[in-house]
């Protein structure tokens, strides 16, 4: 039988029984014939016809396996793979009659081994009750793989793309089946494996041979031709599976370099799924002063807020999904990425440099840290790339920015009701009036962040040597306003972190218990499954018997949703409260809004890591200066990082125990981010 009268044959078949049945002799290779034309799509039976009207049927959970019929239908997602890989070694033998002799009988080989596949599939399938065409199939293996111009472009997409995420998969499931007792199916899965090690490394000869990568100089660039000869929608992140089960020596096996295996494993980039855009922009808080204060001097970002955006910039990966990207100067280094890896953690894309380098991808919306000026103007410079949905406030304006300030959370608290009495002071005279009244003060520039520049005055005295009518005056100019309010005896910090949508509706994201030094800087946010955990009895019980932990939860959002109302504000928001101990009475009170943060905050940061610690488990994440690292007695962010426990992950992937750097130690200016599980 002539390879060509089997290919078309498989191709363009429409029952099962012809696509899927062997050869009716011997190949023979004589008769080649012209190229042919590709067709819009492969011969099918109509239950099997590829949807291209949005029908879209989600993969069961392989964790969620109850039944013959779940498994039945996570292996008819497989079967069609199978199916697709075999019409599409059909396609290449009909469209690229003249390809090396011996290159299409490997081929030919190989579709007989994907019929069989399918086959197996099918059996397995029926005893588990499910028939082929039971459920929509998809067509993206047919649309990735069937404009294949060259033999080249149909191994890079095929062999070193599909087949070696095979690896992953078939090699995850096989082991999966096997563990829960069913062996049938593990077997299959394994015969699959051992098969597909065979395709990729079959490919991969080809694909040395045409690329020039046959001898071991050239074979270190192979990831880099690799990754340039795919396009849209196909990047190396198609050539894996998920972070957990990427399959190193079935790669190896396959014949692969240890340089291309490390570097795929590191590689990211969105799967197809249009990606959200986020920046850790931290000085949101001074570009709005610099906005309210009209000094006709360009904004200039001070030192150490530049050495802690540039340190901390990979924090947003807390929030991003694998499909995201995030805005960075430096890309992270290989060995932060491994160690990320290891704790279980699949950091999304980072884009180093000019954000305009996006201009060629549609994406969704902007998430920075904060909405100021900087982030308007990245949403701005990508205005036609956005998603019709992508949720932007409208513009950088006078309300965005006065939402930033230390007097619009006092509004918030005041509106609330509760808490100690504030003094919003815009003259130094009002400054003064205000720590002559209040015996122990502590006095907030408007636009301060993490407790900076605070300071206390005890019966009209400040503590901190050197502070003058001219500090006080140059704190208003900078600022246009400071809060003085009592210094109060805390007894328990926590958070409440929310999500704003574009309708107005304010989405409850979770509380996370605050740990500060005495003066209420911040120093961690504590997560886990109780955000009260480690709290004195006696403010449980309080907690308990006033009401008050309640009352906050159904009072708040509505004031929220009223004091942003007409802002722009869309995205992240952070309230701090404490509850205190009132020096007169004794008795315990709750300070329900110390300070609303329009943005990102640390306890979103530690919430949005939650998801990837076991979940009985409790964490802590801190933000470490070199200070702090010298106080646990190291002399370096290095030297500390050192001494941290290795991750140790649960059964799921999820961090058990141990420390997660979430910024290199070893180029960390100011500060290191560490999430520390146990």
């Amino acid at each position: 039988m002539q390879i060509r009268e089997f290919a078309e044959r498989v191709l363009t078949a429409t029952t099962l029984d012809e696509k899927l049945a062997g050869p009716d002799s011997p190949l023979i290779d004589d008769k080649v014939g012209a190229a042919i034309i590709t067709p819009n799509a492969p011969g099918r039976p109509e239950s099997l016809v590829m949807h291209r009207d949005g029908v879209r049927i989600d993969r069961p959970n392989p964790r969620d396996l109850e039944s013959d019929h779940d498994r039945g239908i996570l292996l008819h997602f497989l079967a069609n793979h199978e199916l697709l890989a075999t019409e599409l070694m059909a396609l290449v033998l009909l469209k690229f009659p003249d390809a090396p002799a011996a290159f299409r009988r490997g081929v030919a080989r190989t579709l007989q081994e994907e019929q069989e596949h399918t086959r197996l599939y099918m059996q397995r399938m029926a005893d588990c009750g499910v028939e082929f065409g039971e459920i929509p199939v998809n067509g993206f293996f047919w649309k990735a793989v069937s404009t294949m111009e060259t033999p080249l472009d149909y191994v890079t997409r095929l062999s070193l793309t599909f087949e070696q995420a095979n690896l992953d998969f078939s090699h995850y499931y096989g082991g999966l089946f096997r563990s829960q007792g069913d062996l049938a199916t593990a077997e299959i899965l394994e015969t699959i494996y051992r098969d597909e090690i065979a395709h990729v490394g079959y490919g991969l000869k080809w694909f040395r041979r045409w690329s020039g990568h046959s001898n071991q100089d050239a074979a270190q660039n192979e990831f880099e031709t690799f990754e340039s000869s795919l396009h849209f929608p196909l990047s190396p992140i198609r050539a894996k599976g998920d972070h957990l089960h990427f399959n190193t020596e079935g790669r190896r096996a396959a014949g692969l370099s240890e340089e291309f295996v490390r570097r795929l494993r590191l590689y990211r980039r969105s799967r197809g799924r249009t990606p959200n855009v986020h920046l850790y922009n931290p000085e949101a808080e001074s570009v709005a002063a610099h906005h309210l204060s009209r000094v006709p001097e360009p904004f200039a970002l001070d030192p150490t807020t530049a050495a802690m955006r540039r340190d901390l910039e990979t924090l947003p990966l807390a929030l991003a999904v694998r499909d995201d990207v995030i805005l960075v100067e430096s890309h992270p280094s290989d060995a932060l990425l491994e160690h990320w890896l290891d704790a279980g953690i699949e950091a999304p894309e980072f884009v180093v440099g000019d954000p305009a380098q996006l201009n060629e991808r549609k994406l969704d919306s902007l998430v920075p840290w904060a909405w100021d000026a900087g982030a308007i103007k990245i949403r701005d410079g990508l205005d036609d790339h956005w998603a019709p949905n992508a949720r932007h406030p409208s513009e950088w304006c006078d309300a965005l920015a006065q939402i930033h300030g230390k007097a619009f959370s006092i509004e918030v608290r005041e509106a609330i009701g509760g808490g100690p009495e504030a003094h919003v002071c815009r003259l130094v005279s009002e400054m003064q009036a205000a720590i002559a009244v209040v015996p122990d003060a502590v006095l907030k520039p408007g636009f301060g962040i993490a407790g900076r520049r605070m300071l206390r005055a005890r019966h009209g005295v400040f503590q901190s040597s050197g502070v003058t009518d001219e500090t006080l005056d140059r704190l208003l100019r900078e600022h246009g306003h400071v809060v003085i309010e009592p210094w109060l005896d805390r007894v328990l910090d926590f958070s409440i972190q929310y999500e704003l949508a574009g309708d107005g509706t304010l989405k409850e994201i979770g509380w996370t218990r605050l740990l500060n030094d005495d003066f209420g800087r911040f120093l961690g946010s504590r997560v886990g499954p109780r955000w009260s955990e480690g709290a004195p009895s006696e403010v449980l019980r309080w907690f308990h018997e006033s009401g008050a932990i309640a009352q906050l939860r159904d009072r708040l959002p509505e004031v929220l949703s009223q004091q942003f109302h007409k802002t722009g504000l869309i995205g992240a928001i952070g309230v701090d409260a404490f509850v205190y101990r009132d020096r007169k009475t004794g008795r315990l009170e709750l300070n329900p809004v110390c300070e609303v943060n329009p943005r990102v905050t640390m306890g979103r940061i530690a919430l949005g890591l939650r998801s990837q610690i076991s979940p009985g488990a409790f964490a802590t994440l801190r933000i470490l200066t070199k200070r702090a690292i010298k106080a646990e007695g190291f002399r370096s962010f290095v030297d500390f990082a050192k001494a941290q426990p290795k991750p140790e992950l649960n059964e799921r992937g999820q961090m058990a125990a141990g420390t997660v750097l979430l910024n290199d130690p070893q180029s960390a200016e100011v500060t290191l981010g560490v999430f520390e599980v146990g």
